[in-house]
């Protein structure tokens, strides 16, 4: 499949063709103006019917690129995406609280169901273009997941706002319209980004990480140097209440004695910049690794310890002391932050799957240790805490594995713990269900 055998627009055919299923599917809306009959199910009605004919959509352009698909290939792609609907719209419904949370539920709830169909639709893209000329995939499966979640939350802000001045079912039968050509727009630009042309095609997509030492006996002593100031400094989270001590200690141990470690080694050619992910990666492909690591971690961090609050395990041994001087405080939110996530990314990501690397090809294992690694240094935050970071940091590992990239993991880093420190966004929105610890 290349460029040059599109027949027509795929942005056009893929628009109309899901602007045709809202069409469809929108009469389901007048079933929430009948007295008695369930909202869930109208709503459940008219995304489905939406979601069968738009999966059909991307047959239809399948066919305009000069190769048609089974049928069965067909009806995965329409089955996929109205269980993507509907899951997504069923989910919205266990939800309740301010309409700005239930903005965020409706984003999270489309787009986490919104993978449904993209891993389907991903899947037979592949198939038509062939493993051997298929660009990266990553930014494709994100924007088509993505798409519902953003269709979905705009098709509310536009129907509460058009209420004021339009009746209401005419309100949201505007606003569905406009959320089907927006989920109709993400499919056309993952079509048309898989078309393209590689120029790196046929080529080895991830990179063999180098050597992280000269010898074994050099690496595991660097490993040790980096890794053991973050589990020793936990103890200072249970024993140390002045947040002066506490703070010195922090950025000593933590924060530049491991970058010092790391500069020697980049200095005297142990390990260059580019083996520790010091890379930069396109910038469809940085913003996609950023939006899945923040969306995740954000998950994660305000609702995933309600989740696992059912499981066994010790409660948290301490506590980070409060700065009491406002301006120190607001350089540790910002600066402090930003460290953070530069130095765990590179000694928990960039240097561990470099060091790990040396020992097995197996991207699981390497998942799987840094994982354990990663949580293990938030052991006085209690038991949960180390199960939610330990997924977070096997989330982070797949990014990097992915692209060799650490510079969107840093900035998704920063920007999952500046939420969660920082008080300015409103945490609430974010917990879905109960309970909150940091990453």
């Amino acid at each position: 499949m290349k460029s040059a055998s599109i027949k027509r627009s795929p942005l056009l055919l893929m628009i109309l063709g899901w602007s045709f299923a809202g069409i469809v599917g929108m009469p389901g809306i007048l079933l929430l103006y009948i007295d008695g009959f369930s909202h869930l199910i109208a709503a459940q009605i008219t995304v489905g019917i939406t979601g069968l004919i738009g999966g059909l959509s991307y047959a239809l352009v399948f066919g305009a690129m000069a190769k048609e698909i089974p049928v069965r290939q067909t009806l995965s792609l329409s089955v996929a995406w109205a269980l993507s609907l509907i899951c997504g719209v069923s989910t919205t419904y266990l939800a309740s609280g301010s309409s700005l949370k239930m903005l965020v539920v409706t984003f999270y709830s489309f787009a986490f169901w919104g993978m449904v169909g993209a891993f389907v639709t991903v899947r037979i893209l592949r198939w038509l273009v062939g493993e051997k000329n298929t660009v990266d995939m990553l930014p494709v499966l994100v924007i088509l997941s993505l798409s519902p979640g953003i269709a979905a939350t705009a098709c509310d802000l536009i129907g509460e706002a058009m209420k004021m001045y339009l009746p209401g079912w005419v309100a949201w039968a505007i606003s569905y319209e406009a959320m089907a050509v927006i989920i109709g727009c993400g499919g056309a630009w993952a079509v048309i980004r898989t078309a393209k042309p590689s120029r790196t095609a046929g080529a080895a997509r991830e990179p063999k990480m180098p050597a992280a030492a000269a010898d074994n006996r050099l690496g595991i002593t660097v490993l040790l140097l980096l890794c053991l100031p973050f589990y020793l400094n936990d103890f200072a989270n249970i024993y140390i209440r002045d947040w002066r001590l506490w703070l010195s200690m922090d950025y000593l141990g933590v924060k530049l004695f491991p970058l010092l470690v790391i500069g020697w080694m980049i200095r005297n050619r142990k390990i260059t910049a580019a083996g520790l992910g010091l890379i930069w990666t396109p910038a469809v492909t940085f913003y996609s690794v950023f939006l899945v690591g923040t969306l995740i971690g954000i998950f994660l961090e305000h609702s995933g310890y309600a989740i696992m609050s059912w499981l066994p395990g010790y409660r948290s041994l301490g506590k980070i002391p409060e700065i009491a001087i406002p301006l120190w405080n607001r350089i540790d939110l910002t600066a402090g932050l930003m460290l953070v996530a530069i130095i765990e990314e590179l000694v928990f990501r960039g240097f561990l799957a470099a060091f790990l690397s040396r020992y097995t090809e197996s991207a699981a294992v390497i998942i799987g240790i840094s994982a354990l690694a990663f949580g293990m240094i938030h052991w006085s935050g209690g038991m949960h805490q180390v199960l939610i970071t330990g997924i977070a940091g096997a989330v982070f590992m797949t990014l990097y594995l992915r692209t060799r990239s650490l510079p969107p993991l840093i900035l998704s880093h920063f920007t999952i713990n500046f939420i969660a420190f920082a008080d300015i966004v409103p945490k609430s929105i974010f917990s879905f269900f109960r309970v909150t610890g940091n990453i």
